[in-house]
């Protein structure tokens, strides 16, 4: 939207206004070839369209002076000198303090009067060319930042001008600088390219979580670019190129095993970008399996075992359990299995699981299994570990006593009361799905207030 503020001159009276306007009628970027008298207002409009996500270029001015005009000399505002063909700063354009960047302003072609087309120089002509990098790089990634946007062109310059650039020496302390030609000539390509390199990424399992048959997909970049993906060495995969933005990594048998690279390239105008990821192919790494369940456990209790493989549970993934000798397999169903632990003289050991992935078996990994302290043997609890309800069921019903109640509690970490509850003395359910996560110690006390059982409850 052209903005008009002055007839032969900018007046700096309506500057605040126009860049107000700009900001609420959704202005991206605002181009400011101009220099007028600085004001608070104006500096308040500014801080605004920062404040409000808006991009502010400014022109340096045309007096050959070693400082900058206002506003380009605004802290919030990228201050554009112009350079000459040969990349060297023209003469008259000013510099020093606050210039942030250069950008060709020598003989350039644009609209003239009576719709013509003619040529002419200055800092004027060399902001609107950052301007126009500034919306490339929204154009890509729209929810990009001022100082995202900023960083980027003043990153990516070409230090030219035959100057010495230090490093420090201007706002951003990570970058060099110059006074004469402030971080560097702008270049739109490094900038696109430098933008897609900051902002794709690849999803996938990470190594060294081994991954047989799995999608790598390169995220976040934008729909108008070509993409092709290769996966190294190439022996290890069934097929190890092609094109999109998915890659369905496949080994290339059951034996293959090894180190493995995944390479997104993304072409570009201004060239290729290439984003790659370390992975590793072959059966899953025992060591990057988790198991969960209760470790302390009481006879006569069931207990329920969770294998976690690194890249998540899928229906063609096996599971393979031991568990101590003795033990009852009450349920098994996908990644998990339910043992009952017996009543009477029960083993201990561990509980392990071999994953098997179209790659092989991984080695058996597990948790150590013992008894639980306080076990009683009056009743079996289950779930545990739980997140909802725990149903309490008397290992040897009194029929005459079934209208007897027993008093629950349950015991945090602070031995403080969790929650209390009352059920019939063969047995009930208790809620405990208002319990924070955590281990507890469950109690129940006949109508004699006698302690007749003790168990680990865990709450997940």
């Amino acid at each position: 939207m052209p903005l008009k503020i002055g007839n032969t001159s900018p007046s700096g009276a309506v500057l605040d206004n126009a860049i107000d306007y700009a900001v609420d009628n959704g202005a991206n970027i605002i181009q400011l070839s101009l220099s007028v008298n600085s004001s608070s207002a104006i500096n308040a409009a500014i801080q605004r369209a920062i404040n409000n996500n808006v991009i502010v270029i400014c022109a340096t001015g045309n007096n050959g002076s070693s400082s900058i005009n206002y506003p380009s000399s605004n802290s919030n505002v990228i201050a554009v000198g112009a350079t000459k063909s040969n990349d060297t700063r023209m003469s008259s354009s000013n510099y020093g303090t606050g210039l942030d960047v250069v950008a060709p302003g020598d003989d350039i072609l644009s609209t003239w009067l009576n719709d013509t087309y003619d040529t002419d120089d200055g800092t004027s002509f060399a902001a609107p060319m950052v301007s126009g990098i500034a919306a490339l790089i929204l154009s890509i990634y729209p929810d990009n930042s001022v100082s995202g946007v900023r960083n980027i062109i003043e990153s990516t310059t070409d230090k030219v001008g035959g100057v010495t650039y230090t490093l420090g020496a201007g706002e951003n302390p990570q970058l060099t600088w110059n006074q004469q030609m402030g971080y560097g000539r702008v270049n739109a390509c490094k900038a696109i390219r430098e933008v897609i390199d900051r902002e794709a990424y690849i999803t996938g399992p990470e190594a060294p979580n081994a991954v047989c048959d799995d999608d790598y997909r390169l995220d976040n970049v934008p729909s108008t670019v070509s993409v092709t993906w290769n996966a190294t060495p190439c022996y290890l995969f069934q097929n190890c190129s092609g094109t999109g933005t998915t890659a369905n990594i496949k080994a290339a048998s059951s034996s293959s095993s090894g180190p493995g690279t995944i390479t997104f390239t993304v072409q570009t105008g201004c060239g290729n970008i290439q984003i790659s990821k370390n992975i590793e192919v072959g059966p899953f790494n025992s060591a990057y399996i988790t198991v969960t369940g209760t470790a302390p456990v009481c006879p006569g209790n069931q207990y329920v075992y969770t294998a976690y493989p690194p890249t998540g549970h899928r229906p063609s993934y096996s599971y393979s359990w031991t568990y101590p000798s003795g033990w009852f397999v009450e349920g098994q169903m996908d990644n998990w299995i339910r043992l009952r632990v017996p009543q009477y003289n029960p083993n201990y050991g561990t509980v392990r699981v071999s994953i098997t992935n179209y790659c092989g078996s991984s080695n058996y990994t597990g948790i150590t299994v013992y008894p639980g302290w306080g076990c009683g043997g009056y009743y079996s609890v289950f779930p545990n570990p739980s997140d909802s309800e725990i149903e309490i069921i008397a290992n040897s019903p009194d029929e005459q006593g079934e209208n007897d109640k027993v008093t629950v509690i349950l015991l945090d970490e602070t031995n403080r009361i969790a929650l209390k509850d009352e059920i019939s003395k063969n047995g009930g359910v208790i809620d405990v799905s208002s319990l924070h996560k955590g281990s507890y110690i469950m109690q129940i006390i006949d109508q004699n207030n006698k302690s007749i059982f003790r168990a680990h409850i865990l709450i997940e």
